[in-house]
């Protein structure tokens, strides 16, 4: 999988599984690469919550910020989300907005869980690769939110 998230045009942050790597990249700064490597038992959790919430029937991106009545949800800066998997010879890519307009629709909400998940393994492993390297540890760049990703 290749999971993408950061502040939209300030901070873009990737991890990829295929690659074994993390790479935290700041507008005007050179990116920085640091080693992400997943245990096969934590590539079978991610596999299995990918299975679970249904990942590959997700067709839609959470990307809009106004609702059919025009009320809009603005923020600044406005975290985003994109995660892309490959199984089974399928690919799957969605994009979520911090400022989705409809936080409480059910393929949202599992996108969320599946992401949340992918977000507490990887600060686990960057952390243990710290521990191992010492390497700074990338922030996520997460400030308290409405209750996204």
């Amino acid at each position: 999988f290749v999971y993408s998230f950061g502040i939209i045009d300030e901070t873009n942050n990737t991890i990829s599984s295929e690659h074994n790597v993390y790479i935290k990249d700041i507008e005007g700064n050179r990116p920085t690469n640091i080693t992400f490597t997943l245990s096969e038992a934590s590539m079978q959790d991610i596999w299995a919550s990918i299975i679970e919430t249904g990942f590959f029937q997700i067709e839609n991106n959470f990307t809009e910020n106004c609702d059919e009545s025009g009320n809009c949800v603005l923020v600044t800066p406005e975290h985003y989300s994109i995660l892309k998997v490959t199984g089974n010879n399928i690919t799957n890519t969605v994009i979520a907005h911090e400022g989705y307009a409809f936080p409480n629709n059910e393929e949202y909400q599992k996108f969320k869980n599946l992401v949340d998940e992918i977000d507490r393994m990887s600060v686990a492993i960057l952390s243990q690769e710290n521990d191992n390297n010492n390497n700074a540890i990338p922030s996520n760049d997460r400030e308290p939110e409405r209750g996204f990703i």
